[in-house]
């Protein structure tokens, strides 16, 4: 998809903060948006897409029980860092 974003422009951001139970991801990679779609299609009591920017970019919100752990956290720069 041609955005008129160069590829630089392109990131995904992870937020949480302490008081809130979801984490928000705004990404525009591909794969990325491909599986959180898809893990939004299987638990949409756990994660929605919130945004489309309209130029390439997706923002999803996941839902927390608890505060996320480290592992958690890294599970999702993993994630990010297989493409």
């Amino acid at each position: 998809m041609k955005t008129g974003l160069k590829k630089s422009q392109k990131i995904t951001e992870i937020l949480f903060d302490e008081a809130s139970q979801w984490i928000t991801v705004n990404t525009y990679n591909t794969d990325l948006k491909r599986r959180l779609s898809s893990y939004t299609e299987k638990h949409p009591d756990l994660c929605r897409q919130t945004n489309d920017t309209e130029d390439g970019g997706l923002s999803f919100e996941i839902g927390l029980f608890e505060r996320p752990t480290q592992q958690e956290l890294q599970t999702l720069a993993d994630m990010h860092e297989q493409n």
